[in-house]
């Protein structure tokens, strides 16, 4: 009896570690915790030198992690879908300068939110329609759709920023702090991923974007509509955008039509660190909040260490090409 109980034991945690492998977000997990768990030693013998664990460090990233974080949410939908949105950085500058430009000339703030709503699905739709009518790789689609609406906002805003300065209690709803402890926006960015994960695992629209990512033939002999879910992905993930450049703006106070540099190219390495699948129908919204996190944390310990800040773009080449090998050897295994 005992020899039985030792033995399913041993099988119980072997199917566990396996279930943990196996899981797109298993390998990126592990890791995270682990550089966290040596970033909070370090913190602990060396909080002078080190100041990971200060109050200060931590409020900083609570306000950073939700722009990326959103923004990745949208984009890992996107590519569980087999497609992917290079434009979303040129729809965070546009989408929030837009909102804040109906602010300053005197319409109401949940005005210029639905502007910039609209904007942003209007994007999304085009880059939808034009990749799945015509057999354009959304790659090259949305690369040309990045240019075109990058250039043409700075056209519109002559190049020149605006300062925002937000209605009080919309400052709070969205930056401000819960019980005087928690950003707001990192709330925003449990809620959002929250929805992702039901959107993705509750619903049939995350069904079927496993499906038209991981056989597109099979889903449609299945009777779903590829088209159709894949303008839904896109137009996803240019919403997660909007509320992630609106939640920006009003943080920054700034609006600019200029976005952070590489900022899509960010959203993509978090997703693949995540375990996203470049090939499509393989991913989970835990993966992409661990990616994001998993970027940031590394973005911290470069700037507590005061390293270069090339070396966060080393790390994102490392990811992005390391994260594809990853994923393609378990693709093989499994």
């Amino acid at each position: 009896m005992t020899t039985f109980s030792a033995s399913a034991t041993r099988y119980t945690r072997h199917g566990a570690l396996d279930r943990m492998r196996t899981h797109p977000a298993g390998n990126v997990t592990a890791v995270f915790l682990v550089v966290f768990g040596l970033c909070v030693v370090a913190g602990l013998l060396w909080p002078e030198q080190f100041r990971f664990l200060s109050t200060a460090n931590m409020n900083i990233l609570m306000r950073a992690l939700p722009t990326l974080g959103i923004m990745s949410l949208g984009a890992g939908l996107l590519m569980i879908a087999g497609e992917y949105d290079l434009s979303i950085g040129a729809v965070f500058g546009l989408s929030s300068y837009v909102m804040v430009l109906c602010y300053v000339n005197g319409a109401p703030i949940l005005v210029g939110v639905a502007a910039a709503l609209a904007v942003g699905i209007a994007i999304g739709l085009l880059n939808g329609f034009i990749t799945t009518r015509f057999g354009i790789p959304s790659f090259i689609t949305t690369l040309g759709t990045l240019f075109i609406f990058r250039s043409g906002g700075q056209i519109v805003s002559g190049n020149q920023p605006l300062i925002f300065t937000p209605p009080e209690w919309f400052e709070a709803l969205l930056t401000g702090e819960l019980f005087g402890v928690v950003q707001m926006q990192f709330v925003w960015y449990l809620v959002a991923a929250l929805g992702a994960h039901v959107l993705l695992n509750r619903h049939w629209l995350g069904n079927h974007f496993f499906a038209v990512g991981g056989n597109r033939t099979a889903a449609q002999q299945v009777g779903i509509d590829v088209r159709r879910t894949k303008l839904w992905a896109f137009v996803l993930c240019s919403v997660f955008t909007v509320l992630a450049g609106c939640i920006a703006m009003v943080r920054l106070g700034t609006a600019t039509t200029e976005p952070m540099a590489f900022l899509e190219l960010e959203a993509v390495a978090a997703c693949v660190m995540g375990g996203i699948a470049l090939t499509g129908g393989r991913g989970s919204v835990l993966g992409v909040v661990v990616g994001a996190c998993m970027f940031h944390l590394v973005k911290d310990i470069i700037l507590l260490t005061r390293l270069p800040a090339y070396y966060l773009d080393l790390f994102v080449g490392v990811v992005i090409v390391f994260g594809v090998t990853l994923n393609q050897a378990a693709k093989k295994k499994y």
